[in-house]
């Protein structure tokens, strides 16, 4: 007798491909199977079951590879919201190190505004953690009074690096 796989299993098989792609820098594809398994849990699942978070936190990664950072954020703050709606804790840890990511990007870019708006969401989420990784929050500061400082405001800088 041949067993019939559930849409929800594929939808996880595709999540282990979209990561071992993402894993062999294959962009594309791995986009594409988050984007597959992402539209196969929306058609079966609840809107805020946190296994979409889960795929949207996945594919925002990918989109961080690329450089894609609006996309990044987008699919992050998507995210987001299915994640607040539920209050899981362990989850916003995930968050915290995709916006310290695209705040990095961004930075890297010469986009300050846009960068000081990720590191403060991430500072954000961190403080909703128990036991949040203190090096994380420190980096964000740090990275924030960088950002002050070549913006000449020198105060706001120090502010932050006490």
């Amino acid at each position: 007798m041949i067993h019939q796989r559930s849409p929800l299993d594929n939808a996880f098989s595709l999540e282990d491909t979209a990561r071992i792609k993402k894993s062999e820098g294959d962009i594309r594809t791995a986009l594409e199977c988050y984007n597959e398994a992402l539209q196969i849990r929306k058609a079966f699942l609840d809107a805020n079951d946190p296994t979409i978070a889960d795929v949207l936190i996945g594919m925002s990664q990918v989109y961080v590879l690329d450089k894609q950072l609006d996309m990044a954020v987008l699919m992050v703050k998507q995210a987001s919201s299915i994640i607040d709606g539920l209050r899981i804790p362990g989850e916003y840890h995930k968050l915290a190190e995709m916006f310290h990511s695209i705040g990095n990007i961004y930075t890297s870019s010469k986009k300050y505004d846009l960068a000081t708006d990720a590191y403060k969401k991430q500072l954000s989420l961190q403080k909703r953690t128990k036991g949040a990784n203190v090096t994380i929050l420190t980096s964000a500061m740090a990275k924030m009074a960088e950002i002050h400082e070549s913006k000449g405001d020198y105060e706001r800088a120090t502010q932050l690096y006490k």
